[in-house]
């Protein structure tokens, strides 16, 4: 159980890296903490990890987010299928 708790503490710091890497953040985004769900379908160690942030400020909404899967393997760590984005719109279209 140790080894999982380890495992899932590792992938939040993996994916929080990952999107403060790729994000840059300015006023009025407010940064959600990073989410990881296990993978209970695996035999190693695998969890979902996501992190987002918003802007909804005046009449403009944007949203960037960073997932991942992050599986632990006896000898390496692998990030597979990770992907970040940023979307956004304004309301006085």
């Amino acid at each position: 159980e140790k080894g999982k708790t380890d495992a899932d503490a590792l992938a939040t710091v993996i994916i929080e890296e990952l999107f403060e890497r790729d994000f840059w953040p300015g006023k009025h985004w407010e940064i959600s903490s990073a989410r990881v769900q296990e993978d209970t379908g695996s035999e190693q160690p695998s969890f979902n990890a996501e992190k987002l942030a918003t802007w909804d400020w005046k009449d403009i909404y944007s949203e960037a987010s960073a997932t991942a899967v992050i599986r632990f393997l006896p000898d390496r760590i692998l990030i597979e299928n990770y992907a970040y984005y940023v979307a956004g719109w304004s309301q006085n279209r």
